[in-house]
């Protein structure tokens, strides 16, 4: 009785210590499986890595959505140099800047005179849309157009390629570190290039990264401003009779220029006409002369001839 008892007691401190070793062997295997999978994921398998709170939305556990937004704007004013200040004005309000600007032309004092800007206006991102609009208040925008390109895909692309390469590069260094076979200098020499390869891959990725987090933390904006005497009208929504009337104006105007231009042209050759003028005139008459005594020596010639006939004592 009391060996069976003892082999039952036995068995079960056998079943349980079987069971605890099945159960370690296990967390054990899947354990080495979930780091194997985040250290070389498999062909094909999309890279899914933990990022830092600021990256992932915290309501959707989506990354977050990374946008460039560009702007291009064609604008007119009467005042140059002021307009040039409120732009100024604007910017320091809304802790923008002028990333590049080219300034041209003349005034309209001045023969001839137009002057123009163009500026490339970085503003942060979330001042974009008020920034354009203030813009409209203080010039007369003409064209204007607005880009939203979004990069959230290439970006985390990106993000992903550096875990890996930095894995990468771990591994390269630990067996460059711990290499001992010097002998052997061509493998040595094969591994250092693979580490600064990869390094310098991650370098350029990085590149990438920081003009991506540029653009998108600051929109563009291009703003052009040409100096005018009259603002141009917007002819959108005009009827069609004013449309009309206006094309026939339009038309006027341009028929005037162009006589304008001939007259200007003559005037401007004035001068050689006059002098070409007289010459042909003088040529004219002298040819006029010359056939007239041509014509009186033919006359002439001819009534002697007749008068001769008429005499019965002329000669023959």
């Amino acid at each position: 009785m009391k060996k069976r008892i003892f082999i039952s007691l036995l068995c079960v401190f056998l079943a349980i210590t079987l069971i605890s070793v099945f159960a370690s062997c296990d967390a054990k295997s899947d354990a080495m499986n979930e780091s194997a999978m985040g250290g070389a994921p498999e062909p094909g398998e999309d890279i899914k890595l933990e990022l830092d709170g600021s990256q992932i939305d915290s309501e959707s556990g989506e990354y977050e959505r990374k946008i460039i937004k560009t702007a291009d704007i064609s604008s007119e004013t009467k005042n140059f140099d002021k307009a040039l200040e409120k732009v100024d004005e604007l910017c320091k309000q809304y802790n923008a800047y002028i990333e590049s600007s080219t300034i041209g032309g003349v005034s309209y004092g001045s023969e001839g005179g137009s002057r123009n800007a163009r500026f490339t206006i970085r503003v942060p991102a979330e001042k974009f849309d008020t920034l354009n609009e203030d813009i409209d208040s203080i010039l007369n925008v003409t064209s204007s157009s607005s880009n939203a390109d979004e990069i959230t895909s290439q970006y985390y692309d990106i993000k992903s390629r550096i875990e890996v390469l930095e894995l990468q590069k771990e591994s390269l260094q630990k067996m460059y570190d711990n290499y001992t076979d010097y002998s052997d200098v061509n493998s040595l020499i094969s591994l250092q290039d693979k580490l600064f390869s990869v390094i310098e891959e991650i370098e350029a990725y990085e590149t990438q990264i920081r003009l991506y987090d540029s653009k998108v933390a600051y929109s563009t904006i291009n703003l052009s401003i040409r100096e005018v005497v009259e603002y141009t009208e917007n002819t959108e929504d005009d009827p069609f009779f004013k449309k009309l009337g206006r094309s026939f104006s339009d038309g006027w105007e341009v028929f005037l220029d162009i006589l304008v231009g001939i007259i200007t042209i003559v005037a401007f050759l004035l001068p050689e006409l006059i002098v070409a003028g007289g010459i042909i005139t003088l040529a004219v008459i002298l040819s006029k002369k010359r056939k007239r005594r041509k014509a009186d020596k033919r006359e002439s010639t001819s009534e002697n001839n007749d008068n001769n006939l008429d005499n019965p004592y002329s000669k023959h």
